[in-house]
């Protein structure tokens, strides 16, 4: 919960740090990127009263969740780490998505995980092949919501599309293997369900339903 603001922090201040070192200085971005700097702080911080009044509570906090705003507020937290590994996103937001009853700090970190996993996958791509789509809108299912991230990396190997859920299974040389794991508990949380494909053509796809 707390490694991704504070990734992005580090993310972001990197940036400006290159960014100090060109001519002419673009001061706009760099504000910009400061202040992203001065929310993720913030949101580290809910993030730590959100989990509190989790163990003191026993419950999640569920309101109404807009998921366009949710989608925007995922993208500025993983903006750091997007210029770093140079990654294209493209948004497509149906308008008639409607809202969904959640807590906000658990489906942005569903969100933001399988951003930043797709992000990783794409690390073995040339740099102007690195695109990642997020898509949001109706379920084939009445009532529900989907949300799919889609990257153009190496895919999954087949037999462990299921496995990737596991806890404490990674494919990653540092990795821990809970990311994915708590995404799914998240949204099962939320009534829903998370799962993964790989695309027809090439890369692969996660799916959460709301």
């Amino acid at each position: 919960e707390l490694q991704q603001p504070l990734t992005t922090i580090l993310c972001n201040a990197q940036a400006a740090q290159l960014m100090t070192a060109r001519e002419p200085l673009d001061v706009a971005e760099l504000r910009e990127i400061l202040q992203e700097i001065v929310s993720d702080d913030q949101r580290a911080g809910q993030v730590i009263q959100s989990l509190r009044a989790l163990l003191l509570r026993g419950e999640t906090k569920f309101q109404r969740v807009d998921i366009g705003k949710m989608v925007s507020d995922v993208m500025t937290l993983a903006r750091g780490a997007l210029m770093e590994r140079n990654v294209q996103v493209n948004l497509r937001i149906d308008e008639d998505v409607p809202a969904v009853h959640g807590d906000p700090i658990e489906l942005q970190q569903v969100l933001l995980n399988l951003v930043l996993n797709a992000c990783e996958s794409l690390s073995d791509n040339a740099a102007r092949d690195r695109r990642v789509e997020v898509v949001a809108g109706l379920d084939e299912e009445p009532g529900a919501v989907r949300i799919s991230v889609l990257d153009c990396g190496r895919g999954i190997d087949t037999d462990q599309l299921e496995r990737v859920f596991d806890p404490f299974f990674t494919t990653k040389e540092s990795g821990l293997g809970l990311g994915l794991a708590i995404c799914h508990s998240i949204s099962v949380a939320h009534g829903g369900r998370l799962w993964a494909t790989n695309r027809a053509d090439r890369g692969a796809a996660f799916h959460f339903t709301l």
